[in-house]
């Protein structure tokens, strides 16, 4: 059984490091679609993940209809069981072996449960260790109707995605132990930039029907926005659903590892 990742980057660079050394964990094979990155973004993945494939996007600009006919033009190339994240969003599970026997052979897959992970005020400003990225930002909270920030894995020839990927045309089943953890509101120094630096590539036609909105930011509207959701917020190792998860990822994926997991409370 195979399992692979897919994903799109534009100047990642920050984040990449977290995300590959976690996914490398659970993926057997990795597609990364580069969209003309001008950081390191590339020389971070080839050094990381030296057998993760690289390709050059075909599209000039992130339009969100060419940039789902993209991905999944990349999944019929694979067989086994797949799943397209963006670098924001890091998938907490130990074992896909054993969610795939929890779906069944038959079903075409599961839809994670997604999480908004948001800073608070007095973490705005911390810095970042080579720690994993939920050990050092685990607040957030939990979508209630996930349409905006589940994912679907899946075992069928492509995702059969609506706009944007988080909804498809199968009908699947949320696995609420199958967690998404989307980081649009932390880390916060590099969330602003990274919002902000792709506004220009985005169609303005995408605009009008309401995609990619969320980046169309200066200074005065990124921290309005940021005080919708950091009212939401709370520390997630708090609630026990969340802070079991955690704890079993680290047992499983994490335990040949010194890592500073006292960090978050999770030292029994």
């Amino acid at each position: 059984m195979t399992f692979t990742l897919f994903s799109h980057f534009y100047n990642e660079e920050l984040l990449l490091p977290f995300w590959i050394k976690h996914h490398q964990k659970l993926f057997d094979h990795a597609v990364l679609i580069d969209y003309g990155s001008t950081d390191n973004s590339v020389d971070i993945i080839r050094t990381l993940a030296p057998t993760w494939e690289i390709v050059r996007s075909r599209n000039e600009k992130f339009g969100a209809g060419p940039c789902d006919a993209e991905v999944m033009d990349h999944e019929t190339r694979f067989g086994g069981w797949k799943i397209a994240l963006n670098t924001t969003e890091f998938l907490l599970h130990w074992d896909l072996n054993e969610e795939v026997e929890k779906i069944g052979r038959m079903d075409p897959g599961i839809r994670t449960q997604g999480v908004i992970m948001i800073d608070p005020q007095r973490h705005r400003n911390m810095l970042l260790t080579e720690s994993p990225l939920m050990l050092q930002r685990y607040h957030g909270y939990y979508e209630s109707d996930n349409r905006s920030r589940s994912r679907l894995f899946h075992n069928q020839k492509h995702g059969w995605y609506k706009v944007g990927r988080h909804l498809s045309n199968y009908h699947c089943g949320i696995d609420v132990n199958f967690l998404c953890l989307w980081f649009g509101w932390s880390p916060m120094d590099f969330i602003k930039t990274r919002k902000m630096q792709i506004q220009h590539r985005i169609p303005k036609e995408q605009f009008a029907l309401g995609h990619g909105i969320e980046h169309i930011l200066d200074d005065g509207k990124f921290e309005w926005a940021y005080a919708q959701q950091v009212g939401k917020t709370t520390d997630l190792t708090q609630i026990v659903h969340y802070r079991d998860i955690l704890t079993t990822v680290r047992d499983r994926l994490y335990a040949d590892e010194a890592l500073p997991w006292e960090m978050v409370g999770l030292i029994k």
